[in-house]
Order: structure tokens, then sequence, then C-alpha cells
């Protein structure tokens, strides 16, 4: 027997499985839940192919942020239709009320997980993830968009023919569209936003960004996929923040001593504090990379 208190109380991401999300996609199982909401792997019942739903909590729905964060995901992936990043096959409120973002599943893993699991890929294979990285960025930049929270975590891995990577780049809740009208604040004032450990010295400071922020994640992205590590270390995330913004990185040749000369120059333009000091664009920080491999 249920309870008032069973039928009302938020359904927790396990109560979800099994169930029906807008009368047409079975939830199979949890891929990933945080603060605001879940992923789920569903089946589509008219088509019996496997997508992901992404689905808000239902207590904070009505945050005007969170919903503008959700639709603006929503609206930057439908407009980048790339091989490099998470197609959306739908959005909306379902019947049963909740807020929804359909995407294509991508069948891998994330970069983190992979990283993880091969603590520092070969040279070949961390030149393959950073070219489909940057042709991503590359389309994004090129419509306005600026995905403002870069990471292994946002970042899927297919792995296809001869072990070669194949990334999709997801989770643009935290885009920044600079084009068209300006739209609803994603920020409360005075808010510093995204993840400290690929947050460039601006955004820490809650200054505006542009594509210049992406171009420094990348950069902190390949170093970790060079070293093995991350560039900086730190025990609390504001302690982290304030290494993003005075602290230069390590030698990464001293942490991976194969790394070629201009591979780590090239990294460490892409890290510079100033965003006037990085490359003018991902396009060109990619080409530096690219040559620094041959």
């Amino acid at each position: 027997m249920t309870s008032p208190a069973d039928e009302t109380r938020e359904p927790t991401p396990a109560d979800r499985i099994g169930t029906v999300i807008g009368q047409r996609y079975k939830v199979e199982r949890v891929l990933g839940e945080g603060g605001i909401g879940a992923v789920f792997l569903a089946e589509d019942l008219q088509t019996h192919a496997r997508v992901a739903v992404k689905l808000l909590k239902r207590d904070v729905a009505n945050d005007p942020i969170v919903l503008a964060r959700f639709e603006r995901e929503a609206v930057a992936m439908q407009a980048l239709a790339h091989d490099h990043i998470v197609a959306p096959l739908g959005y909306g409120q379902s019947p049963e009320g909740d807020m929804c973002l359909v995407m294509e599943h991508v069948d891998g893993e994330t970069l983190r997980t992979m990283l993880k699991r091969v603590k520092q890929p070969p040279l070949w294979g961390t030149l393959e993830i950073a070219r489909q990285l940057a042709a991503a960025l590359v389309r994004a930049h090129g419509l306005g968009v600026v995905h403002r929270d870069l990471k292994p975590e946002n970042v899927m891995v297919q792995w296809r023919g001869e072990g070669r990577p194949w990334i999709k780049v997801l989770d643009f809740g935290m885009a920044r569209l600079l084009v068209g009208g300006p739209g609803t604040p994603l920020t409360r004032k005075g808010a510093v936003f995204g993840t400290p450990e690929y947050m460039p010295p601006e955004q820490a400071m809650g200054q505006p960004v542009d594509a210049r922020a992406d171009q420094y994640a990348y950069g902190v992205m390949l170093f970790e996929l060079v070293a093995g590590t991350r560039p900086f270390k730190a025990k609390s995330p504001l302690e982290m923040l304030q290494k993003q913004i005075r602290e230069a990185p390590p030698s990464l040749r001293e942490l991976a001593p194969s790394t070629p000369v201009a591979l780590e120059a090239a990294i460490v333009r892409m890290m510079a504090k100033k965003p006037d000091d990085r490359f003018p664009d991902v396009a060109t920080a990619a080409a530096a990379v690219a040559d620094a491999g041959r």
C-alpha cells in the first residue's frame, strides 16, 4: 500500500527504471545523475532504438535559470548538428509533467572513464581525440556557441575499427550563445559556474567569456591526456580557482619526457592566463597540435 506522501514525493532515478516517459521511451537503466536531474538509457518504443533521456528533477523544474539552461542545451545541440556532437532527438514536457531532452545514445564511455582505465593514451590516440574535439568546437564557435563546461565527463568515446577513438561532445547546458538576443541570464549575479579543474581564469573571476574559454579547457584536457594527470591539484574548489587564476602549469615534458617540444608549446599557449595570449581560435590551436605530432 502506498501513502499520499509516496505518491507526491520526487521519484528517484531508480524509481524510473521500467517506466515509460512521454508514452514512448521505456527506461532501462540510469546512465548518470546530478544535482538537477538524471540521464537514462531508454528504448524508443516506436523505433526500438536505444536513446538517452535527460530529465529534470521536478523540484527544480520551476526554477527559471535551470529551465533556461535546459532549453539552451536543446537549442544549442539542435543548431550544431555535427559528427562529433551528440544529436538531440526531442525536447519538451512529457504528459507525465517531466521536462525531458531526448538524445542519441552513444554506446561507449566518457573520456574520464577512459583516462581512469588508460592513464596515458598513446600519442596517436591523444592526437586523434584532440583533432575530433577541435572539430566539434570549431563547429560550435562558428555558430556562436561557447560550451563553457568542457571536461572529460562531457566527452563520450566510442571505439571503432582497429581501436580508433570516435568522440562526441555533450552537455551544452552551460553554453553561451554569442549571437542573437540576450535571452534569459544563465547565472545569478556574482555566481561562478563550471568545473574548477578546467575553468579559465576569466571565468573563475566571473568575467565575460568567449570562445577562448573553451580553448583553455581544451588545453587542460590535452595536458591531462599527455601527462596522465591534471596540471593543478587542490584541496578545495576555491583553491583550484586560485591556481587557475595565478599559477603557471608544471612542465609537461618533466611529467611526460617523450612529449614533442612543439606539442608542449601549443598546450602552454592554449592555457595562457590572458585570453589574448592564447591562439586566435581553436582551429589554429588544433593545427599547431597536429603539426607537433608529425
